[in-house]
């Protein structure tokens, strides 16, 4: 009976052994194809949002992203705005004919603990001038980039009490200013679409008023500090 089956026994060994090597051998490729399938099945999907990404970018006006994004910028600087705000000051000062003599920065504690992107500092300053234009200073004052607010007011009169008397007012005003984010996204993130609250707050923002550009007073490029020695040499 045992000589009966031996002559299967070879044979059997060796078909188990090409099994056995055949699945060794054939794991890591099996599992580099399905690797391969998974990977090529996600930059498909991928490339599919960057396709649906692009075509919404083309639908978007450049001129108008532009607009409201310098409109946002302008009331809400991802930097300290304090040459803007100090020309802001002073342009309202003289359309609304007051006097502004300058402010005075009051950076206070600065609390580590807190990693907000929304940050602010505190100013003071005077103007002088009639009740009715300080009046209209002060109204328009948070109506002017960058975002202002108003914290404390004190009136002081300079001559006797009429409407057509100069008064003084003291006041302290926060300043809002916004730093710029860490990271612009992933690649393959959603194409933001701005809310109906976004797009009212930016029809708001862009009705403040903003100065107008600063300009340098001072001289720039290079300068010949030797021409007026030339100048001279050539005179004698």
């Amino acid at each position: 009976m045992i000589e009966k089956y031996k002559q299967y026994t070879i044979p059997s060994i060796i078909i188990v052994v090409i099994f056995t090597l055949t699945l060794v051998l054939l794991k890591p490729i099996l599992g580099k194809t399905l690797s391969l399938s998974k990977e090529n099945k996600d930059n498909a999907k991928m490339v599919a949002k960057l396709v649906e990404k692009s075509e919404k970018l083309k639908a978007v006006d450049q001129a108008e992203i532009e607009s409201k994004v310098l409109a946002v910028e302008n009331v809400f600087p991802s930097r300290k705005p304090v040459l803007n705000l100090l020309a802001s000051l002073e342009q309202l000062s003289l359309d609304e004919q007051v006097g502004f003599a300058g402010i005075e920065l009051k950076p206070g504690q600065i609390d580590e603990k807190v990693k907000s992107k929304v940050q602010n500092f505190d100013i003071s300053f005077s103007v002088e001038g009639k009740l009715n234009n300080i009046s209209s200073f002060i109204n328009k004052l948070e109506k002017t980039s960058p975002l202002m607010r108003i914290n404390k007011m004190d009136l002081n009169m300079i001559s006797e009490s009429s409407l057509s008397s100069n008064l003084k007012i003291v006041l302290l005003v926060k300043v809002f200013y916004q730093l710029p984010p860490d990271d612009v996204g992933k690649l393959d993130a959603p194409f933001p679409i701005l809310t109906q609250d976004e797009v009212n707050i930016i029809e708001r923002i862009s009705a403040f008023k903003s100065p107008p550009a600063l300009k340098p007073n001072a001289p720039t490029g290079k300068k010949d500090f030797f021409s007026s020695f030339s100048n001279d040499n050539q005179g004698d």
